[in-house]
Formats: C-alpha cells, sequence, structure tokens
C-alpha cells in the first residue's frame, strides 16, 4: 500500500495528543488491597474462610449484575490468589453472551481493568477472547475505560483536552495502547500483535481475494478518525501505525511525525475501513443515505437489529416484514435439520408441557412422542439408582412460580416432583407433598400422565412449609409400614420460589412461650438436633433424611451453599443445573457447577502470562 511522498497532502491538522487518565486508582477507589495484586490480607483470609471455603467457588456463585465493583475486585483478588487460571476462566465467564456464560458486561469490564493494573500481560495475551466470548467492541471500550478511568461512564462528559506536546502522545499510545492491547509474548506468538490490526490485515486480504463472507466486524467496531470515541482513546492513531508503520513506505522514513500521523490515520479511514464497511453492507450506511429499499437485512446484526427494528418498519414496512418470515421459516428449518443430525435429549419441562396436552386428536403425537421420552428418562435414572427413595415438596401456590415465562418454573417443579414420585420404592412411591404448614402427603391417582400432573398442579398449597411435620410424617410412616435403614428416605426435595428461611413455619413450641417474639425463632440448626436424636429414637440415627431446597426462581449467581445442618440450598434455573441435578442424584456440589461452566472449548484457550 505504499505511496509517493509526492501524492501526500495535508488537508488538514494533525489530531491532537491526549492525556491519560488513570483507570486503576479509580478502579481501586476505596480498595482494601494493599500492595501487588493482592487484595488486604483480612479481606483474603475473610474471603477465603466463608462459607464456600474455595475463593474461586465465591468468585462464582457471590458475583453479579448487582455486585459492586469492590466487592468484585476483592473476591477477583482473592481468586487469583487461590488459583489464577480458574480465575481467569471465571473473568471471561463474567463476559460469556453465547450460552457460554453471564452476560454481566460491566462485571467484565470491572475485572478486566483490575487485570489490566495487576496482569496487564495475561489481559493482553487473551485479547482474542474478547470476541470469542463478548464483543469485538469490548476491546475499544475498555481501551477507553483504561484512559479515563473505571467510571467514565457513570460522570458527567469533560471539556476536550487541549492539544499536548508530541511527546505526551508518543507516551499516551506506547503506555495505554501498546503495552495494554498489544499482544504479549504468547506459545506460537513471539512477536507482539495488535488486535484490530490483525483482524482488519487479515479482513482486507478476505476483501481482495473476493472471500466476503469471511469478514469479520472488527471494521464495524473500529471507531472512525476523528470520532469522539477516537479523539478519547488514540485508537486509531495505534492501528494505523501497526497497519502502515513507517518502513513499510520510503516516504515516511524522514517525514515529521505529526504528518506521518495524519497520513496513515487518513490511509486506515479510505484503505480500510471505508471499504470493508462497504463488504459489511453495515445498515447505517443504507439508512444515511436513505437507501431503505436497498437496505440488505440478512446482513444485519442481531443488536443492530434490535436497536433499528421500529425504523425498519417505520421507512421499509413491506419488506422487512417479509424478512422477518422468511427468516423465521429458515430458523425452523434449520433447527429441525440439527435436531435430526444430533438430537438433543428433550428438556423436562418440554415433556411435561407435551404430557399435559388435551386430549386432541392433533396432540395425539406429541402426547405419544412425550410419553416415551418420559419412559426413557425414568429407565434411565432408575437403571443409575438416581433419586430413589426421595420425597419431593411441591410449591404450587399461585406464586412466582406460576408467573414464570409460559409457567416454565412450575412445570418444572410439578415434573421433578412427578419424577421423584416414580423413581421411589414402597411405601414412598407415587405420592409427592404439599407445600403446607401440615405433614401433607398426597397419593397420585391411578390414571394418565396428564391427570396426574394436574393433580399434582392443583394442591393445596400455603405459604410456608413445616419441615419439622416432614420428618415427623416420615418417621410414623417408616415405623407403620416396616421400613429397614436401607429403604429409609434419604432426601427431601423442596421445590418453590423461596429460600430456606423465608419458607419454613416457625416452631409451634414457641409460639406457646409467654415470651415469644414473633419475629424470632429457634435456629434450624436447634431443630435439626432434635430431628436427629427423635430419628436415633426410633433406630435410624444413620439415615437421617439430607434437605435439598430449591429455589427455582432465586438468583443463579446464589450459586449452592455447602451442605450445613442437613440443608442444601440450590438457586435459580438452567438447563445445565437440571442436567447436573439429574446426573449427580439431585446432589450438586458447588464446584461440579463451576467447573462446568467454564469446561467449554473455548476456555481451555485461556492462559495465564504474568
Amino acid at each position: 500500500m505504499s505511496s509517493a511522498a509526492g501524492d501526500h497532502l495535508i488537508l488538514g491538522p494533525p489530531v491532537a495528543g491526549l492525556p491519560v487518565g488513570n483507570a486503576s486508582s479509580s478502579a481501586e477507589a476505596g480498595s482494601t488491597s494493599t500492595a501487588g495484586h493482592v487484595a488486604g490480607a483480612e479481606v483474603v483470609e475473610h474471603l477465603q474462610s466463608g462459607a464456600f471455603g474455595n475463593p474461586c467457588l465465591s468468585f462464582f456463585a457471590l458475583v453479579d449484575r448487582d455486585t459492586p465493583p469492590q466487592h468484585l475486585r476483592d473476591l477477583l483478588a482473592a481468586a487469583w490468589e487461590h488459583d489464577a487460571l480458574t480465575a481467569l476462566k471465571l473473568v471471561f465467564n463474567l463476559r460469556g453472551v453465547r450460552d457460554n456464560g453471564k452476560g454481566d458486561r460491566e462485571g467484565f469490564y470491572t475485572a478486566a481493568l483490575w487485570m489490566h493494573q495487576y496482569h496487564p500481560r495475561t489481559l493482553a495475551g487473551n485479547l482474542s477472547a474478547f470476541a470469542e466470548f463478548g464483543y469485538i467492541k469490548d476491546f475499544p471500550e475498555l481501551l477507553y475505560r483504561i484512559i479515563h478511568g473505571a467510571d467514565a461512564r457513570k460522570v458527567q462528559p469533560q471539556p476536550q483536552p487541549q492539544p499536548q506536546p508530541d511527546h505526551l502522545l508518543a507516551d499516551a499510545v506506547n503506555l495505554e495502547t501498546e503495552d495494554v492491547v498489544g499482544e504479549a509474548p504468547v506459545k506460537g506468538s513471539p512477536s507482539k500483535k495488535f488486535l484490530c490490526g490483525q483482524n482488519l490485515r487479515s479482513d482486507l486480504e478476505h476483501h481482495k481475494s473476493g472471500k466476503l463472507s469471511k469478514i469479520g466486524l472488527t471494521a464495524k467496531c473500529c471507531p472512525s478518525p476523528d470520532s469522539s470515541f477516537d479523539q478519547s482513546t488514540l485508537l486509531c492513531e495505534a492501528i494505523a501505525r501497526g497497519l502502515f508503520p513507517r518502513e513499510s513506505d520510503a516516504s515516511y522514513a524522514n517525514m515529521k511525525e505529526k504528518h506521518y500521523i495524519f497520513l496513515v490515520r487518513r490511509r486506515l479511514r479510505r484503505e480500510v475501513l471505508v471499504p470493508l464497511r462497504k463488504d459489511l453492507e453495515l445498515p447505517e450506511i443504507y439508512m444515511s443515505k436513505n437507501q431503505w429499499s436497498d437496505l440488505p437485512y440478512e446482513r444485519v446484526a442481531s443488536e443492530a437489529m434490535r436497536i433499528y427494528e421500529h425504523l425498519f418498519k417505520k421507512h421499509d414496512e413491506g419488506r422487512f416484514t417479509a424478512f422477518l418470515k422468511d427468516h423465521k421459516d429458515s430458523r425452523e428449518a434449520a433447527k429441525h435439520k440439527a435436531k435430526k443430525a444430533a438430537p438433543q435429549p428433550p428438556l423436562l419441562q418440554d415433556i411435561i408441557t407435551s404430557l399435559g396436552l388435551a386430549s386432541h386428536a392433533s396432540n395425539i403425537k406429541r402426547r405419544e412422542d412425550a410419553a416415551q421420552q418420559w419412559r426413557t428418562l425414568v429407565d434411565h435414572l432408575r437403571g443409575k439408582g438416581s433419586l430413589c427413595n426421595c420425597m419431593a415438596v411441591c410449591d404450587v401456590n399461585k406464586g412466582g412460580l406460576v408467573k414464570s415465562e409460559g409457567q416454565k418454573l412450575l412445570k418444572i417443579c410439578v415434573g421433578l416432583g412427578f419424577l421423584i414420585s416414580e423413581l421411589s420404592s414402597p411405601p414412598w412411591t407415587n405420592s409427592v407433598h404439599a407445600f403446607a404448614s401440615n405433614y401433607f402427603p398426597l397419593v397420585l391417582p391411578v390414571g394418565s400422565y396428564r391427570e396426574k400432573l394436574n393433580f399434582i398442579r392443583q394442591m393445596p398449597c400455603e405459604e410456608r412449609f413445616n419441615l419439622k411435620k416432614v420428618f415427623e410424617g416420615i418417621i410414623t410412616r417408616a415405623v407403620t409400614s416396616g421400613v429397614t435403614p436401607d429403604n429409609m428416605v434419604k432426601t427431601i426435595f423442596i421445590f418453590t420460589d423461596k429460600f430456606f428461611e423465608k419458607a419454613s413455619v416457625r416452631p409451634v413450641e414457641l409460639i406457646e412461650h409467654e415470651d415469644f417474639n414473633p419475629l424470632s425463632s429457634r435456629p434450624w440448626h436447634e431443630e435439626y438436633r432434635r430431628v436427629c436424636e427423635e430419628f436415633k429414637r426410633v433406630g435410624f440415627q444413620d439415615v437421617v433424611p439430607q434437605i435439598v431446597l430449591w429455589n427455582l426462581k432465586g438468583p443463579r449467581s446464589a450459586g449452592l451453599t455447602a451442605t450445613k445442618d442437613g440443608v442444601m440450598t440450590l438457586s435459580g434455573y438452567s438447563d445445565e443445573l437440571m442436567r447436573l441435578f439429574l446426573e449427580n442424584n439431585g446432589v450438586v456440589e458447588p464446584e461440579d457447577e463451576m467447573l462446568d461452566a467454564i469446561a467449554g472449548d473455548e476456555y481451555q484457550k485461556l492462559q495465564v502470562i504474568d
């Protein structure tokens, strides 16, 4: 792409230098960290001695969109000290937007800024993962925050900085761009490479060879020269320097720095961004020219589709409506083809939905297929001995589960209760328990799957349940039925939309005391001790059932608590958690869920460098 010196004309002023802010100081405002990358000794000790016992697990389970930035940094510091590679994977798990993470954009930026301060080479060496877990535009956004501070997006816009001497411009690029976004030496990459420049160079090769379908979105995400974002980050200058270094053109050798910068920025615009953006057929280009009838909707990214949908309907309703219909039909066809090529196990809620269909002729095939899927699932779990001799307490009250999208969580609650009742042996088989203050076991009626599911769905439930009554009922039933310790209930599963403290009824004995305070209750560990004593009294001291309370509507970030006083709590629902639940006999260890979340191939490419 070299050009003769005589062809270069200065048509405008060179870009001014930019003062570089201190993202680190902003990121650490109010920090308890004392030195290096390790949080204060007291903070680390506290985090490492928490209920989880594993700092990485604490970071995975406790960080969500509502986590204060400083708390996130403290959790990350403790996790990194414990296991740097796992902590790195969990950082990118925060960003995962393609069913490979939490999709927490701000949390990821907070963690990445912490890495920039304490582990910049590791951050640089994993820049290619930005696009794999999130979007290419995450990179310039992170650079913006590195320069202007972690809270740059939360403060009022400041006046544009005044032009500065040339040496400050060089310092800004070298300090904040090259060292941070220049790829550090890693396996198979002996020299530093610039992420955006490398991608643009590759896209240009595809442009020249006519392989337009292989062109990525880097040109779209790259800020335009002289845009406000570019003026804030100097990113275009850094990219232009990488694409057109002085040694690439003899005319650059003795050229003044300002003129060289101006020319390579202009080449970046004309020779790189303009042709690549034209190849991408970006909707913004057609929209700015009012060429709505020529806009190729099939090239519009999902995020742009969401933003501009109302404009497409306003200016080109006919074509846009037809596109949506064709797109929906093609997606359904592709989904059907993929399902035939690689059939996936049906989801429990889908089976329950089909089993519960009315007896219309149009539903016969779906109900028959669902019945076969149900029998296959039950036989598979029974063959493994999973969920055998367990008890289900189902909260089908008109609460949060009913109000979930398409009553999905209610179907899961009903389905799990039905599944557990089928997998148990007498006298526990074919019975479920209503979520109520009294012991309320119900025997499922003889009839079709639909009748049994409706029976569970219509059970009379209350706002709270009495766990002590459930234990007493189990003992009574076991004694009267002559149950041996081997056939005792192993686990009591409670499916609800509440956490344990809110779901439990206060002990009746306390209410009888004159000094009873209705705002307090006997701690569960005291109740559990009494339960264990009662089981010991009747000869079942070694088989006290474990309690697993699954708050299906709780926040996923709450994760799982360690088993305490016989109780394990699961929070939130995901298909992966359901898979682990069924594969692990209903008891999912916290580490299992964390390791499963970062087991994908994309996580194995991440590397710790410093």
